[in-house]
């Protein structure tokens, strides 16, 4: 315990300090909150995105195939090959080849 009244002082500016320290990393946590909610709204609106494009390059992808098994069979004399094409006209995704047997 301090005996001197200037110990007590310094015991009370030492508080005074640190309580003002304590202010401070709370407003700083509270800033440092309200930007981590921010940057996460806008990874979501970018997730978002993003999903939307694979979604599109995954069509484009199919749309391509679909075009180069055309140019092959066309390329090819494919009546000799009896290769056909089965597709459902609603899904791209269930495009698929067979042999005529």
């Amino acid at each position: 315990m301090p005996r001197s009244e200037a110990q007590w002082w310094k015991l009370e500016d030492n508080v005074d300090r640190l309580n003002a320290d304590v202010t401070k990393l709370k407003e700083e946590k509270k800033e440092l909150v309200a930007r981590n909610q921010q940057q996460e709204k806008e990874l979501k609106k970018l997730r978002k995105e993003v999903a939307g494009h694979k979604g599109a390059l995954r069509r484009l992808w199919r749309g391509l195939s679909w075009i180069s098994l055309i140019l092959k069979m066309a390329n090819a004399n494919w009546k000799d090959t009896g290769l056909i094409v089965l597709r459902s006209s609603k899904n791209l995704k269930s495009t698929r080849t067979r042999w005529l047997q």
